[in-house]
């Protein structure tokens, strides 16, 4: 069933088709995450930043659905910025969309101050 919803995404003109409205800006830079999915570690690099998610790319075989935790290194900042969940909601290849499900409130504060100076 999920190879046939690829196929169809595939013929209609790709997953972005499908994604929904963007409804808040997109910051477009580079730069590195790791994420975990149980015992599972990856690496990879974000290339854009909203407040609902991010755009990652990266070697790892990602599966939509399934449950990240992720550390942001946000360029000038010491220490990463935690996500403790997050759902792949699509892929494309190397690449992912991640929805920030839960975050500590500092960490949130954290990552909407640096959105906002770089919008």
């Amino acid at each position: 069933m999920r190879h046939q919803i690829q196929q169809k995404r595939s013929a209609v003109g790709g997953v972005n088709d499908h994604m929904k409205p963007r409804y808040k800006p997109r910051i477009r830079l580079r730069f590195p995450v790791t994420f975990i999915s149980g015992a599972r570690v990856g690496k990879g690099q974000v290339l854009d930043l909203t407040l609902p998610g991010c755009l990652i790319e990266s070697p790892v075989a990602i599966e939509d659905g399934q449950s990240l935790q992720l550390e942001l290194f946000l360029p000038g900042f010491r220490f990463p910025v935690s996500v403790t969940l997050g759902v792949v909601r699509w892929t494309q290849g190397k690449r992912f969309g991640v929805e920030f499900i839960k975050m500590h409130e500092s960490q949130q504060r954290i990552l909407q101050r640096f959105v906002v100076q770089h919008c």
